[in-house]
């Protein structure tokens, strides 16, 4: 059964394609399983014109998602320090086909700002579980009380992470 990582990235006015080599880089080393980029064709000429990043060696295959962000805009709020919120484009709307994009019989999906610093995650291969996904994090500040990471809404369905997930598929022979 083959396994593999897949990861996301597409430029806006945040770099995503520094921190997605960075993330491949790191997922190579500790888990020693290829990795795949889904991007756009805008994000990878970046990386090309790039003169220290060998975007072939980095990546196990590239898939190209550019018919579906054609039309499609999402914004994030984000905070930088200040009081105020900041806003930036947001394209990762399409993580919801991860599985469709996927190469790999197994997957591990991560986000370009999780960073893979040990072998822990080589844990989901071969499991017995066909998905896997956090319920549970830890906020670095401890006495911060975030209840918007209890449930997507005050009736709506608990809050899971994305940051890091595990599927499987099954190829009928």
């Amino acid at each position: 059964m083959n396994k593999g990582c897949l990861i996301f990235a597409h430029n806006t006015d945040i770099d995503y394609a520094s921190m997605a080599i960075l993330a491949a880089k790191l997922v190579g080393k500790h888990l020693d399983v290829p990795v795949s980029l889904v991007t756009d064709t805008g994000t990878l000429a970046w990386m090309k014109d790039n003169d220290n990043i060998n975007v072939e060696e980095t990546f196990d295959k590239i898939i190209f998602t550019d018919d579906y962000l054609k039309n499609k805009k999402q914004i994030r709020r984000y905070y930088d320090g200040s009081i105020d919120y900041k806003k930036a484009d947001f394209k990762n709307g399409y993580r919801a086909w991860a599985f469709e994009y996927s190469p790999y019989e197994q997957t591990l999906v991560i986000d370009v700002d999780f960073l893979v610093v040990n072998d822990r995650l080589n844990n989901v291969w071969d499991s017995n579980s066909d998905f896997m996904i956090n319920r549970v994090s830890q906020d670095l500040a401890r006495d911060r009380k975030l209840l918007e990471f209890n449930r997507v809404s005050d009736h709506g369905i608990e809050f899971f992470w994305a940051t890091a997930f595990y599927f499987k598929k099954y190829f009928l022979a």
